[in-house]
């Protein structure tokens, strides 16, 4: 039982520290009572923010799609490069087929660097209103923007191209489905980053993305707690138990203990009838007096009851019985300190 107690005061301790917990976001660790309050100032930031367009919302279809058809790209791209580097595939050359795979996907996460790198200077372009004595920015935003869209437009319009060209080649057979296959591969290879670019440009602003990180951060603590929780009430109910079944074992031993004592009292007490057997004394009496006056005078005699030492049996008890209730003490102060009031994720 106090090795249950043990542990359940070890995991209180925890639950009680459980603000102070240093949590990463934004690349920074705080702990998770700034991190709730840092959230709540968002959440109203957010909604009080006169600039945020309703429109916009994150489209889990269209990155769903977007990161599909990179998936294809990256497997068209490594088709391609397999027949660049001559790669047998039904027994490829290692060396070959690990330049083919990288350069695949170095090809396809390129594109998807640049494709949210141009989606995310859109929405701040978007998103921002320069006045007019405002200095002038460096490098200009039209600039890095015009950039970043024709370097991502010539590598997935090179990408599509080099995909249409395989599957066209390796078609001779029947062209009109080749031909038809490498279009739609070329079309998905050139549609692939700017499915991302749309995505981004009319998603979420960053605050929005640092409140749902925000969010899931306090989920998490939350499923924590309650998992902490959970497992303090089961090692102070195992105590418990401990506890019942010790005052159960005490309650026995002395029950036994009195069971083998009744033979000495019987003995006892026909002793002192046969010593005096002209005095007669009540039950009361017995239990009261310690000497038993006859003619000559006082005459000790043995008690009634032998007393038992049960300290070794009951000071164990007492102490798990005090430390369970401690225990319990600290737990509902804990539990009603982290209430569900101060973990309202809707501040």
């Amino acid at each position: 039982g106090q090795r249950r107690l043990r542990r359940a005061r070890t995991t209180v301790a925890a639950l009680a520290g459980a603000d102070g917990e240093l949590v990463g976001l934004d690349g920074r660790a705080v702990t998770l009572a700034d991190l709730r309050a840092r959230s709540v100032l968002l959440g109203a930031a957010v909604d009080v923010d006169p600039r945020a367009r309703r429109l916009d919302r994150a489209s889990r279809p269209m990155r769903f799609v977007g990161h599909g058809l990179l998936l294809v790209d990256a497997v068209a791209l490594l088709v391609v490069l397999g027949f660049l580097v001559n790669l047998d595939w039904l027994r490829p050359d290692p060396a070959g087929l690990v330049t083919a795979v990288a350069l695949s996907l170095f090809g396809a996460a390129v594109q998807g660097v640049l494709a949210l790198h141009l989606g995310r200077r859109l929405w701040a372009w978007r998103h921002t209103d320069l006045s007019d004595d405002s200095p002038p920015e460096f490098p200009p935003r039209a600039a890095v923007v015009v950039l970043a869209g024709g370097f991502l437009a010539v590598i997935s319009t090179f990408a599509a191209g080099a995909i249409y060209l395989r599957v066209q080649g390796d078609g001779v057979a029947a062209p009109g489905i080749a031909t038809a296959l490498g279009l739609l591969l070329g079309a998905s290879a050139l549609a692939a980053p700017w499915c991302l670019v749309a995505d981004e440009a009319y998603g979420v602003g960053p605050e929005v993305r640092l409140l749902r990180v925000a969010g899931r951060l306090l989920v998490r603590a939350d499923r924590c707690r309650l998992r902490r929780e959970r497992r303090a009430r089961r090692h102070l109910d195992a105590a418990a138990g401990r506890l019942r079944r010790a005052e159960w074992v005490l309650a026995s031993t002395v029950h036994r203990v009195g069971r083998d004592y009744l033979a000495a009292h019987r003995t006892l007490l026909a002793a002192r009838g046969l010593a005096w057997g002209t005095t007669v004394c009540s039950a009361a009496q017995l239990l009261a007096l310690r000497e038993v006056p006859d003619a000559t005078g006082a005459r000790a005699v043995l008690p009634m009851l032998v007393a038992g030492d049960h300290r070794c049996l009951t000071l164990p008890v007492e102490q798990l019985r005090s430390a369970l209730a401690r225990g319990r003490a600290d737990y509902v102060t804990v539990v009603e300190r982290l209430g569900p009031d101060e973990l309202d994720l809707a501040g």
